[in-house]
């Protein structure tokens, strides 16, 4: 299994590279930080790339945020927390 950490500073703005990255290193889990998104962004826009699983925790504000895309193949299940957690386990 794959892993990799990828800090986006804003994911929207970076969705080519992040196409690239999840083709080239056949990576199965990628963890992002600072994804810069909220409510507005859907899942899809990013679970679409290769068959990933989007597990996000937006900040709704500008800057932060973090993502789990991971490869549906694997069985994952996030843990629920708190709202004012700025954090993802799955």
């Amino acid at each position: 299994m794959k892993c990799a950490l990828f800090n986006a500073g804003n994911l929207i703005n970076k969705l080519d590279c992040l196409k690239l990255l999840l083709e080239s290193m056949c990576i199965d889990i990628l963890l992002i930080t600072e994804t810069w998104l909220d409510s507005t962004i859907p899942d899809s826009l990013l679970s679409c790339q290769n068959n990933f699983v989007c597990f996000r925790k937006d900040r709704d504000r500008f800057g932060g945020g973090v993502c789990i895309l991971v490869n549906s193949a694997l069985n994952i299940v996030p843990v629920p927390i708190g709202p004012t957690c700025e954090v993802l386990f799955t």
